[in-house]
């Protein structure tokens, strides 16, 4: 065999010397069968780098990332301190508590005692603790409508004071409370016409005279304002001077 035969047949690999000091060498076996070597270094490190592409989209496909300030704190809701006894709602809260486990009665007597000595909200929880078991007394709603008034609340007032003239239309003394309650809003005529009311029930009930003689002091119906404050004081069993010499000293300023 020539020597290019030879080297040909060297390059093929078909012709080649074993030296057995050389170390083994791994065959494609694919060779055998006339096939080519498909796994090449490059072609590996493709398929790594197509494998790891792969599991990336997959990962952030399915993966919610988080907002780096851990799962959302979740609101307890603490209950309310129970309240042991009267004592202990009363440190709690630091206002006296009234016992309204009471009779209808006696609720309504403390309410009033509690309105004489101005703790008005004391004998407004008494006098509601009342109406829970009567609502058809008339003299409570009125006084319910006065403790209102006193607090300046004057639509609850207002409310009350019909409630209880639904109750009893001929109610004079809540006929003048809810007159000198409309004056204060600012309605001087829808007063003077429940005062007038009044009067037409009761005609000797001073207050309601000195009542209706303010709005119509206030009006500038200075006779009227006048007639009204005479027959005040022909009626009236009050024993405070100063009032009735200030009253006395108006009819004479009108009267000039």
């Amino acid at each position: 065999m020539s020597l290019i035969h030879k080297a040909l047949k060297k390059a093929e690999g078909g012709d080649r010397e074993l030296n057995p000091n050389d170390p083994p060498e791994e065959q494609f076996v694919g060779k055998k069968l006339g096939l080519k070597e498909q796994f090449t270094p490059r072609t590996t490190v493709l398929l790594v780098v197509a494998i790891l592409c792969l599991a990336f989209t997959i990962y952030k496909k399915f993966h919610r990332p988080s907002t780096g300030f851990g799962p959302a704190p979740v609101t307890q809701i603490q209950p309310l301190p129970e309240v042991q006894t009267q004592a202990q709602a009363q440190a709690m809260t630091g206002v006296p508590q009234v016992q309204i486990d009471l009779p209808y009665e006696q609720l309504v007597e403390e309410g009033r005692k509690y309105y004489a000595t101005g703790k008005y909200d004391e004998a407004l929880t008494s006098f509601l603790a009342a109406l829970a078991k009567n609502q058809s007394d008339s003299q409570l709603l009125n006084d319910i409508g006065l403790i209102y008034k006193k607090k300046n609340n004057f639509a609850q007032a207002e409310i009350y004071y019909k409630k209880a003239l639904g109750v009893k239309p001929n109610y004079a003394e809540c006929l003048n409370n809810l007159g000198v309650l409309k004056g204060a809003m600012g309605d001087p005529l829808e007063g003077s016409i429940y005062l007038k009311k009044a009067i037409a029930l009761n005609s000797s009930y001073a207050d309601a005279y000195f009542n209706l003689a303010v709005l119509n002091d206030n009006q500038g119906n200075f006779l009227e304002a006048i007639v009204n404050y005479k027959l005040f004081l022909q009626y009236t069993d009050s024993s405070d001077a100063a009032l009735l010499n200030k009253v006395k000293e108006r009819v004479e300023d009108l009267s000039e």
